[in-house]
């Protein structure tokens, strides 16, 4: 959940950066998915039944289809030729453990992959 949230952030700064009009209802998007996914995570662990398997399957299917392939890839619209100030707000992000950024997809929205 702690790779999500980050990777959340990173997409919500280069949405703000470009003046995504959309950036308040993606927002609310992670927030729902962060919560499905810590309640979904939590089910696995108390009980890791061929249900529960199913389940969090299902989401992340959904999660796969319903949010990165349908909304994400949207994101690469906005970002053309504005490489510099999305690095720019991506190196001020601070992180709550302070760990440095993990390298993640959001490097391909930028490419416009």
């Amino acid at each position: 959940v702690t790779y999500t949230r980050r990777h959340f952030m990173r997409e919500e700064a280069i949405m703000k950066i470009c003046n995504s009009a959309d950036l308040e209802r993606h927002r609310e998007s992670h927030q729902k998915l962060l919560t499905s996914a810590s309640l979904q995570i939590e089910e696995l662990q108390n009980s890791c039944s061929p249900e529960s398997l199913r389940a969090f399957s299902k989401f992340l299917n959904n999660w796969l289809f319903d949010h990165i392939i349908k909304e994400d890839t949207q994101i690469s619209w906005y970002t053309e030729g504005k490489e510099h100030l999305i690095q720019k707000a991506l190196d001020a992000i601070v992180y709550d453990d302070m760990d440095p950024a993990p390298k993640d997809i959001t490097t391909a929205v930028i490419a416009g992959l």
